[in-house]
């Protein structure tokens, strides 16, 4: 992996406007790691492929995390700090191409769920409807006891399971944070989504570099080429003289 050139982010902020999320980490990610084919990228699992949006966004703006949330018991906001490596996750010694799963006489046989998956759940689903979208798409084959069975079919304590199996399995697909209230201590599992995080930071960065742009091509009359290839701490200086 490597880190992004300015240039290059922006290019990929600019054209990742019109993309679902899950076409937004493809392009992120393709540049950064020339090691992995881009056919191969789309197919990642989703818990590895957000470990290397973790990476790359470390290597790009740093390991330290700051965020927001908000107490669902008495809506106290809290400011989050925390790093990189506090929510990484290390993946299974073995990753399995399938996974076999036997409970209550259903043997039902799973694929680890991919950025196409994400990509295809229907525009404007609700999550009962996605989550069944997407359940559809892990199963490769659902037998009970022998008769071929579909999604639909499968009780919820086996579709719980399914859940737990690959989460097992891929444990960085879902990170979560346990948070405390230091107003009402109530305490919560709150979903992290590196992929929205990082592309929020990509966005407020990319707006910010364009302003400066902006400023320094009519202080100086430089093109934007000339402005990116400033070192930021050049380019800081130059827009303090200027009353920016």
């Amino acid at each position: 992996m490597r880190p992004l050139t300015v240039q290059e982010l922006l290019d990929i902020w600019e054209h990742g406007q019109a993309l679902a999320p899950a076409r937004r980490a493809v392009l992120l990610l393709s540049p950064a790691c020339p090691e992995i084919a881009r056919e191969d990228m789309v197919r990642l699992s989703v818990g590895r492929r957000d470990r290397l949006l973790m990476d790359l966004r470390a290597l790009i703006f740093g390991s330290p995390l700051a965020a927001l949330a908000d107490c669902p018991a008495c809506g106290e906001r809290l400011d989050l700090a925390f790093d990189t490596a506090d929510i990484c996750v290390e993946p299974p010694a073995l990753v399995e191409e399938s996974l076999i799963l036997d409970i209550d006489g259903y043997s039902i046989k799973l694929r680890l769920l991919n950025a196409e998956d994400l990509d295809s759940v229907s525009s404007g689903a609700d999550i009962d409807t996605a989550e069944r979208q997407l359940l559809e798409r892990c199963i490769s084959e659902a037998r009970y006891q022998e008769a071929p069975v579909s999604a639909n079919e499968l009780p919820e304590a086996v579709v719980t399971s399914i859940g737990m199996r690959l989460a097992e399995a891929d444990p960085q697909a879902n990170t979560r944070l346990l948070l405390s209230c230091p107003t009402c201590h109530h305490q919560w599992l709150a979903t992290f989504d590196i992929l929205s995080f990082f592309w929020r930071e990509i966005e407020v960065w990319a707006q910010r570099t364009f302003y400066e742009v902006h400023r320094l091509a009519l202080a100086y009359g430089w093109r934007e080429p000339d402005v990116l290839a400033l070192s930021p701490w050049r380019r800081q200086n130059y827009l303090a003289m200027i009353g920016a």
